[in-house]
């Protein structure tokens, strides 16, 4: 990427995004299990997570670790992480708000605290002090941390771009799947990319309050196009599931059910906007083909 792309880059993520700290306590053993989850289904896996300052939809969260028992090497006292905010925060008790986080780029190889300290003057009370923060960092300091992470990791800076320099409202498509779903809704996944689709992967997190869940999915596919469902046996009757199809029912443009056992009965009956395929196996193709003509559809 040129020079030029990348000032335009840093630019826009200074001016239309607000940037904040997240961390986790050193003994916070669910919060590093779900880390290790995110980091076996993906970039794509919804994390339900603690931040100080209130954010909006789009705005950017660095997930920095501390030095946990519970991580790999490889996770602990290092920024390792950067997330897209998925819907706007909301309050919580032990930390000033909670914000479903989405849209995963991963630091290779990891920032370590010292770089940090020297690059923009962070220090140790600041991480440990997140979620007490009011305000996100201020333009100034989020514009040094992005030459710095640029400069010191430029393989970043493409899949900085594909992931947080996109609309902060739209998400052409949004992909729904269950936990036990989830080799599936890879394969998808990397079908959409190499499609350019815009793709927003939706799963269970934690269990959380019906009230938010249901304000996220409302969010979710109110600025959704095509709404796809993965249906199987093991996702016919789950809450969740069953939220997000109340959810794209009420807001999405158009809804895709996309059935991987024959056996499985349709979740959905026919209706204006609901379409259904079957899903053959390595046939992933068919599904991109069947979004493409969805939202050739909806640009109409």
């Amino acid at each position: 990427m040129s020079r030029q792309i990348e000032t335009e880059l840093i630019k826009h993520l200074v001016e239309s995004r607000s940037f904040a700290l997240t961390t986790l306590s050193r003994n916070d053993y669910k919060a590093a299990d779900t880390i290790q989850t995110a980091t076996v289904r993906g970039d794509n896996d919804l994390l339900h997570w603690g931040v100080g300052p209130e954010l909006k939809r789009g705005d950017i969260v660095a997930l920095y670790t501390t030095m946990s028992k519970y991580l790999p090497n490889r996770e602990r006292s290092v920024l390792h992480r950067l997330y897209s905010v998925a819907a706007k925060t909301e309050p919580s008790q032990t930390w000033k708000n909670k914000a479903f986080l989405y849209r995963c780029v991963t630091i290779e190889p990891p920032v370590k605290f010292k770089d940090l300290k020297n690059a923009i003057g962070l220090n140790w009370r600041e991480i440990m002090a997140a979620g007490l923060k009011t305000k996100p960092w201020s333009k100034e300091r989020t514009e040094i941390f992005w030459k710095f992470l640029f400069q010191e990791r430029p393989q970043v800076v493409d899949r900085v771009s594909q992931r947080f320099s996109m609309s902060r409202q739209a998400d052409d498509v949004a992909i729904s799947y269950s936990s036990k779903d989830w080799v599936q809704a890879q394969r998808l996944m990397l079908w959409c990319e190499d499609a350019n689709l815009n793709t927003f992967f939706v799963t269970t997190v934690d269990p959380i309050k019906k009230n938010l869940l249901r304000k996220l999915l409302y969010q979710t596919f109110a600025n959704t196009k095509v709404a796809v469902f993965l249906v199987s046996s093991q996702s016919n009757h789950s809450d969740w599931i069953q939220l997000e199809q109340e959810a794209a029912l009420a807001n999405a443009e158009n809804i895709l059910l996309v059935r991987t056992n024959s056996d499985c009965p349709w979740p959905i009956p026919s209706r204006r906007g609901v379409h259904k395929i079957e899903l053959k196996l390595a046939h992933e193709k068919d599904v991109i083909k069947k979004i493409r003509t969805l939202l050739r559809g909806t640009a109409a």
